[in-house]
């Protein structure tokens, strides 16, 4: 999660709309994309031999649904990579949870850890998917067999998107969007048919999208905004995008005094991403830390984190930004109260407390 503190300049852009077939290492960053070559060769089978045969959570798959869109997500407990990937598929899963033609799964391999510990594993990590998560049995599972090695795969992140057991993508999975899902899933829709856009692509498109969103606020308070809910509602921005576009607008108005505009500008962010937590946290810090506002909208910004606790009381990125908000509005007991409450939930406190136990044995 990131918070945006001024204007950022995001990475990706659902936009793109890219459908290559490239190589992938383990490095952190999407691998640089080049044309597909696909369109130019035999249409890539997978054998239903090579499906998961452990599952952790959601439903199994024995056999590809006919018609249905599969995104297989391989990932590994050594992977650092992997790990930061998987709250982008989080997200990508939230805005297609209701599609019941899609399904992400997420799938263990090259991994000697036992099936039993890897929910475990990404709990003590903080990173708790709740799409599919299935497991190879082993290192060298029939996963692996079947699949990774005839592809060539020896290196993650990686991603497929199979349809009636054909290819028609697979990349890094932070190159996955909701409009490249959306193109996907068309029936029509045959391997290699565009150009997966290079980094400095993705960049120049998202500049170029927010220079429109830039200049129609310059023109009209409410234009840019306006323009936002008309990108969110098309889904031609994806979470992260929309909320460094919301940033700017926001910004915007507060540089020219439209407070009123500034704040409806926050609401129109939380509504237009359906309450998704990167949005309410930004949305609760820029209230509580813009100095123009003079505290005004501090009930506003405790009406967000208290839609986080009431979702997780755990939280304690909002627990802290609530604990801000109190301390804005006067409460100083409270807002130290609720800070040594989110202190107690930390790992820290709990190595800490565990120090002193056996300090004191």
């Amino acid at each position: 999660m990131k918070i945006f503190a001024q204007p950022a300049t995001p990475i990706s852009m659902a936009i793109l709309m890219a459908l290559a077939l490239p190589a992938v290492s383990h490095a952190q960053d999407a691998p640089p994309a080049t044309p597909a070559e696909a369109a130019a060769s035999e249409p890539v089978h997978l054998s239903e031999s090579g499906l998961p045969p452990i599952w952790l959570q959601g439903e199994p798959v024995k056999e590809f649904a006919k018609g249905k869109l599969y995104i297989f997500e391989f990932w590994a407990t050594w992977c650092g990579p992997c790990l930061q990937a998987m709250p982008h598929m989080e997200q990508l899963h939230q805005a297609i949870r209701d599609r019941k033609d899609v399904a992400i799964i997420g799938v263990n391999v090259m991994d000697a850890t036992p099936s039993e510990r890897l929910l475990p594993f990404l709990k003590s990590k903080k990173v708790e998917p709740t799409y599919a998560l299935a497991a190879d049995d082993g290192r060298d599972g029939r996963v692996s067999k079947n699949w990774l090695t005839p592809l060539g795969i020896n290196g993650i992140p990686h991603a497929l998107a199979v349809r009636d057991g054909i290819v028609l993508w697979r990349g890094h999975p932070v190159q996955l969007n909701v409009e490249v899902i959306e193109a996907l899933s068309n029936p029509n829709y045959k391997p290699g048919e565009k150009k997966l856009l290079t980094k400095a692509e993705q960049a120049a498109a998202v500049q170029s999208v927010m220079g429109k969103v830039r200049d129609a606020t310059a023109q009209d308070p409410a234009a840019g905004r306006a323009l936002l809910v008309q990108l969110a509602t098309e889904k031609k921005l994806d979470g992260h995008d929309l909320i460094a576009g919301y940033d700017l607008v926001f910004r915007m108005n507060v540089s020219a005094n439209r407070l009123d505009e500034a704040r409806t500008t926050v609401e129109a962010m939380v509504a237009t991403t359906s309450d998704d937590r990167d949005a309410l946290l930004n949305g609760a810090q820029w209230l509580i830390s813009t100095e123009e506002l003079e505290g005004r909208d501090t009930p506003l910004a405790i009406d967000f984190t208290d839609r986080l606790l009431a979702k997780n009381p755990d939280d304690i990125a909002a627990m802290d930004l609530k604990a801000a908000a109190l301390f804005q509005t006067g409460d100083a007991q409270a807002a130290a109260d609720l800070q040594q409450k989110a202190f107690d939930s930390t790992k820290l406190h709990a190595e800490i407390q565990a120090l002193r136990n056996e300090l004191k044995k």
